[in-house]
């Protein structure tokens, strides 16, 4: 491919920045419609306690979510909290927060909602007094708010009172096409554990590695705690013929804070895997050679397993990149995109392979995302790409790790 000249690539980058916007809330019907699902939806519940429906739409490609919980007083709210969707609109969260609606002579939060037919979601609702939502927030304060959410019970109903906190790390996942909450078996697979330092971030990261009886693949997977608790997949890998020899090495920063250097400083990851991680791995299992090894990750973590194929694709030469944070930049704002510029200087030595994909409702990093599956196209690199119905949500990249995974050994 011949390369193209730095004004060219600048103006490309410009383009994807113009391009970028946020996705819009999703409708609701009109209170009268809303009334009359709901009080179809309050005969199904026990006295005092709130639940959801999901029922089909007139128009097939999409399914009516309606929620209806118990309001205990006047100026408390119940916010809807939809993956990223509802934190894309953290500033104005009307649209979002259920309206009070008289039924039977009792006062509800109650709404009903358009979604898409195929969305999958992690959807929790959070209750709150009116006077916390005025408040300004940082986005990690914000984040921290949302995170207190609770998940919808799977038996369609809440208590009578619903704390602020939550008592477990159970998620709540939505899928509409077969209207029901998503259950994810709890990881029984044996581990091995280790935490060791890392220079670059200058803190410590946790290992957790998984190893079948029969290892032929090996799968990196970053922000893997999240795997093994909130959204675990180990149980599905071991149940398919196709993933259940692949070994797992979860790794995720000690401290949170240290995820953006892990993941967003050029050569961190690959560093730690080379110095130290590997080396670990190698105590347990035989390393496979690099066509056999997957890195993947999602948002700054798919930024992270793109740069490793970049740096060091003797590591690893697949990838499964996720709803990728291509606009990055270590310190300068004006190197938004640099990891773009990168790739498109960048013409691989050996053979890789790419599973890319991005959320419908990922407004920001939709084009971005589109960028870089441009590059591999026009630099002819081996891939698939697919725009998933569904936000910046670790359900809908659990999925795709699975589907990943799958489409490299089928």
């Amino acid at each position: 491919m011949t390369q193209k000249p730095d004004t060219d690539i600048s103006n490309w980058i410009r383009s994807i920045q113009e391009s970028t916007f946020t996705a819009p809330a999703p409708p609701r019907l009109e209170t009268e419609q809303t009334r009359i699902i709901a009080t179809q939806l309050l005969a199904q519940l026990k006295p005092h306690t709130g639940g959801f429906k999901i029922s089909p739409a007139q128009d097939h490609d999409y399914e009516i979510l309606t929620l209806l919980y118990p309001c205990f007083d006047a100026s408390e709210r119940m916010v809807l909290i939809i993956s990223s969707l509802t934190h894309a609109h953290k500033f104005d969260l009307t649209d979002f927060i259920l309206p009070i609606v008289s039924i039977e002579g009792k006062d509800f939060h109650c709404a009903s909602y358009l979604f898409p037919a195929d969305l999958l979601a992690t959807t929790e609702i959070l209750r709150i007094d009116e006077s916390e939502l005025a408040l300004k927030r940082t986005r990690y304060e914000w984040k921290e708010l949302f995170n207190q959410a609770l998940p919808l019970d799977i038996a369609g109903s809440l208590p009578e009172k619903v704390p602020v906190s939550k008592t477990s790390q159970t998620r709540s996942v939505l899928s509409f096409r077969t209207r029901s909450l998503l259950c994810f078996s709890p990881n029984t697979q044996p581990l091995h554990h280790m935490r060791a330092y890392s220079a670059d971030i200058d803190g410590e990261i946790d290992a957790a590695l998984f190893v079948p009886e029969t290892v032929d693949s090996l799968l990196i997977l970053s922000d893997g705690a999240t795997y093994l608790t909130d959204y675990p997949l180990l149980e599905e890998l071991q149940s398919d013929k196709l993933t259940a020899t692949t070994a797992v090495l979860f790794i995720t920063p000690t401290q949170e804070e240290k995820r953006f250097l892990l993941l967003g400083k050029e050569k961190a990851l690959s560093n730690w895997l080379l110095d130290t991680g590997l080396a670990w791995v190698s105590t347990f299992m035989s390393i496979p050679q690099p066509d056999r090894c997957i890195i993947a990750g999602a948002s700054l973590g798919g930024l992270a397993a793109a740069q490793l194929l970049r740096v060091a694709a003797h590591i690893a030469q697949k990838a499964i990149i996720q709803s990728a944070s291509f606009w990055w930049y270590e310190t300068d704002p004006a190197a938004e995109g640099s990891a773009l510029v990168q790739w498109s200087k960048h013409n691989p030595a050996v053979s890789l392979d790419i599973f890319l994909e991005v959320g419908t409702y990922e407004g920001y990093l939709l084009p971005w995302n589109r960028g870089f599956k441009k590059l591999l196209i026009e630099k002819n690199i081996a891939h698939t790409y697919r725009e998933y119905s569904g936000g910046h949500d670790f359900a809908c990249w659990r999925a795709g790790i699975i589907d990943g995974l799958r489409y490299f050994f089928s």
